[in-house]
């Protein structure tokens, strides 16, 4: 979520493998599920990681390394310029293709 706004997430998985060796087929083996593990960030944590980054990967530190650029100070959302105040959450979430499985296995 950007600004107060939701964006669909779309995730393409291009290879994964379910086998099977058994001499019945029991609804038990189809149940079965995606585990999918999620980090967001806070708008501070992700200003952060930008400073970081334009210190050292952007054209205006490529160009700092030879004397043509100055560089910015560094970035902090704090009153008194100390520090960033920023967050981090984790998420994980099961995605059920027991449906999905039942569909196309014999």
């Amino acid at each position: 979520m950007f600004s107060n706004e939701k964006y669909t997430l779309h995730l393409l998985f291009t290879a994964g493998k379910y086998e099977m060796q058994t001499d019945f087929l029991s609804r038990e083996l189809f149940d079965c599920g995606v585990m999918i593990h999620i980090n967001s960030i806070s708008q501070s944590l992700y200003n952060y990681g930008l400073y970081l980054w334009n210190q050292e990967e952007s054209m205006s530190a490529n160009l700092a390394d030879f004397g043509l650029a100055d560089l910015k100070w560094g970035y902090s959302n704090v009153s008194t310029g100390a520090g960033i105040v920023a967050a981090r959450t984790k998420n994980k979430i099961r995605i059920d293709i027991s449906d999905f499985l039942r569909e196309h296995l014999p």
